[in-house]
């Protein structure tokens, strides 16, 4: 007999994070999602909660926080985060390789400089042609926010220029999701195993 359980995903949401996300959590604490001191459920379901612990930290509240506590799982504290994640700067903000929310990512272009790697450079162009494809309707299907077939192949060429030139950006993927790489960019998917030596801890279960 099947066991159901429910499960609680922790995100670092902030209201801090931006106007439009002080607006998005505000907007929803009026509208029934559970909101109180120190806490925000963006969403519930029968098999998880979506909870935001830290919604109303400040950035400086969260630089503390890494130079002041210890991971519970390797007793290293987090300081190696402000400075290879954040560069020092805890005010810019970091988020998603490929996210299009955000006209410019100011992070990426500080990555170029303090991890001395024009690459990012190349990331942060992508990035914006791939959210100028979103608003070109010539992209899409008629009436439709989903890309068409030129749409799809101009974001398969950017994807590709962009692997191809920094395939470590793949990491993720080799140990989540090979497959979708596999099965949806496979002209790329010669990186995966490179990709893979280099993550610590990963098992490669074709060598088992």
């Amino acid at each position: 007999m099947l066991s159901w359980r429910r499960y609680a995903l922790l995100t670092g949401v902030r209201v801090a994070e931006s106007l439009r996300r002080s607006t998005y959590v505000r907007a929803r604490c009026g509208v029934g999602d559970a909101c109180g001191e120190m806490y925000f459920i963006q969403k519930a379901t029968d098999r998880v909660l979506h909870i935001a612990p830290i919604v109303d930290w400040s950035d400086w509240e969260v630089a503390a926080y890494l130079k002041t506590h210890r991971q519970p799982w390797s007793g290293q504290d987090y300081s190696y985060l402000l400075e290879r994640v954040y560069c020092g700067e805890v005010r810019i903000r970091t988020g998603c390789t490929l996210c299009t929310v955000v006209s410019r990512d100011a992070m990426l272009e500080m990555y170029a400089k303090c991890h001395r790697d024009e690459r990012y450079l190349l990331d942060a162009k992508i990035k914006e042609e791939l959210r100028a494809i979103g608003f070109d309707w010539s992209m899409r299907q008629f009436k439709s926010k989903k890309l068409n077939d030129a749409g799809l192949r101009r974001v398969r060429e950017l994807l590709a220029e962009l692997y191809d030139s920094f395939p470590e950006l793949l990491a993720g993927y080799a140990t989540f999701k090979p497959e979708a790489v596999e099965r949806h960019l496979p002209e790329v998917a010669h990186h995966l195993p490179r990709v893979r030596l280099h993550l610590p801890g990963y098992i490669d279960v074709v060598q088992l």
